[in-house]
């Protein structure tokens, strides 16, 4: 052979290296150096972030062969948007019900009005706020019932909202739908528990959250979350709606895009930061995302209105709405997942723990398939270098 084309194959091999390299070169995210998506996600190939496509891929065979209703899937890392799935209608535009997801907005709202000094904190005492109104069943257990309680599920009052269907009459959160005035029926059930000791799940808490900022605030949930969440992170195409008293629905009927989810999940991502401006605290994030209710479950436990869970190899938390709506945040994977959908079966933690976090590498991943890859190909260049050399001063050597 040639030593023309001995150069030509050195060469071949030097170029595959280097393109092998840019795919597989170790993660290097930083979350000062943020990308920030107020005006639009910037897009990007799913292994450039890291990402496993084939895994990715796979979820689509996996959606059609179980019959998933599910409408979109979004996935964010590194803050770019590496796979946005409508299968096959377009609805990127689209708004839709988030139903119970609302709460955790509803409680990143209650962060940014304590934070702001609206609300002097969540040990504060319910009933407090309602000074001209009379309630029932009003013993010492309701008198001590805080801010704290409403946000950890654990308020005391007695509620059935999980043990008969939705349309069911006997149902608690059917029955406060037809209300005229939601925050009178709350406050009117008795006790169950004393505060704090027992997790009951409970839309109607959810909404004196919302009742609260807005009588802290004297401006509705909806005009004060616009304000200090949605325009600063750049969400306009939405939908809020109110009770028959004019208070902002806290635990249901909030509208979002489902690049508009992604964004949430994104400033809880990044710890309330929004670039470079200090949405809601640190400390408010992490309090919120951490185990505070007396849960009973090893698969989830519950903060401040946010979901924890676990896979095999990571822990998230995430915003939890009926029919499929989620908003999942992997911290140790920079990743933000969001589902919309109609179905009731758990879908998007199924998805997310078989396909999306596997398919996320991190750090170690990349360098032991960069050392896998890099370092056999480096020798063979090394090879075929030395081989060329030897072959040219073998020749050169015989000559003379």
């Amino acid at each position: 052979m040639s030593s023309n084309k001995y150069y030509k194959l050195v060469y071949f091999i030097l170029i595959s290296v280097l393109f092998v390299s840019t795919l597989y070169s170790p993660l290097n995210y930083n979350a000062d150096t943020a990308i920030w998506p107020t005006e639009s996600w910037q897009t990007s190939k799913l292994r450039k972030q890291g990402m496993d496509p084939k895994l990715i891929g796979n979820i689509e065979y996996h959606v059609e062969d179980n019959e998933i209703r599910v409408i979109s899937m979004l996935i964010v890392r590194n803050g770019y948007l590496v796979e946005e799935n409508y299968f096959g209608v377009d609805k990127t535009n689209v708004f839709h019900p988030l139903y119970s997801v609302t709460k955790s907005i509803t409680s990143t709202v209650m962060g940014i009005a304590i934070d702001k000094g609206y609300i002097e904190g969540i040990h504060l005492k319910v009933l407090d706020f309602f000074p001209n109104r009379t309630f029932e069943n009003t013993d010492a257990r309701k008198q001590n019932m805080t801010i704290y309680h409403l946000l950890t599920m654990s308020a005391g009052l007695e509620w059935d909202e999980w043990s008969t269907s939705y349309d069911s009459p006997y149902n608690d959160l059917t029955v406060l739908k037809v209300q005229l005035d939601w925050v009178k029926y709350v406050l009117d059930k008795p006790m169950a528990y004393e505060p704090g000791t027992t997790f009951t799940y409970n839309t109607g808490v959810s909404h004196l959250l919302s009742a609260i900022i807005q009588q802290a605030t004297n401006r509705t949930t909806v005009d004060f979350a616009t304000e200090f969440l949605f325009n600063p992170l750049g969400i306009t195409n939405f939908k809020w709606d109110p009770d028959h008293q004019g208070i902002t629905k806290g635990g249901i009927n909030l509208f979002l895009t489902a690049r508009d989810m992604a964004k949430i999940g994104y400033l809880m991502l990044n710890n309330g930061t929004w670039d470079d401006q200090q949405i809601v605290s640190e400390e408010w994030v992490q309090d919120a995302t951490t185990k505070q209710a007396p849960s009973y479950s090893y698969s989830w436990d519950y903060g401040y209105q946010w979901w924890i869970g676990r896979s095999l190899t990571s822990e998230y938390y995430y915003a939890n709405g009926w029919a499929g709506q989620r908003i999942f945040v992997v911290q140790d994977k920079n990743l933000v997942v969001t589902f919309t959908g109609f179905d009731t079966r758990d879908y998007g933690k199924s998805i997310l723990d078989r396909f999306i976090i596997p398919a996320a590498l991190d750090d170690n991943d990349q360098v032991r398939i960069f050392t896998l890859i890099f370092v056999p190909i480096s020798s063979m260049i090394v090879i075929s270098v030395a081989a060329v050399f030897s072959f040219r001063f073998y020749k050169k050597s015989k000559m003379n």
